[in-house]
């Protein structure tokens, strides 16, 4: 099992907290580090992942996702809505992005699904609601996307 973060300080916590898990935890992005992994995989897990960064690198991400997925293998993401509440709060960057306490960029579920197209994925599953990722109070719209690499 590979880990990937983009916070060098987040992969040091990791390995200082999961030394004997097994776990080869990596700095860097999906992009950045799939040069280095075994492709074949089982799963790619993305939580809260997509909303922190801007379009472009979404893309890659997708894109470094589908050469890394096995045959039978799923992409699992898990995004803020550009439904949820929160979109409307703090500096307007752009229709979909917004500065409140530090970037996020909302997501349009239906433009997720064609950019993960574009990027040879096909959505196998996909929701978007309130009550998928409850922590504390609150409460966020939500995206939860799976997705297989597309063959032929």
């Amino acid at each position: 099992m590979v880990a990937i973060d983009a916070s060098a300080a987040a992969i040091d916590l990791c390995k200082d907290a999961h030394a004997n898990s097994g776990v080869d935890f990596r700095h860097g992005t999906l992009p950045e580090v799939a040069p280095e992994v075994e492709a074949g995989l089982d799963a790619i897990y993305c939580r809260f992942v997509l909303h922190a960064m801007p379009v472009e690198e979404e893309i890659a991400l997708l894109e470094s996702a589908r050469e890394l997925l096995g045959r039978e293998g799923r992409l699992h993401v898990e995004c803020r809505s550009i439904n949820d509440p929160m979109a409307r709060l703090g500096e307007v960057v752009s229709a979909t992005e917004r500065i409140h306490g530090h970037y996020r960029r909302f997501i349009v579920l239906d433009d997720l699904l064609a950019r993960m197209e574009g990027a040879g994925l096909s959505a196998i599953h996909a929701e978007e609601s309130a009550g998928l990722a409850v922590h504390g109070d609150e409460d966020p719209v939500v995206i939860r996307v799976v997705a297989r690499r597309r063959h032929g």
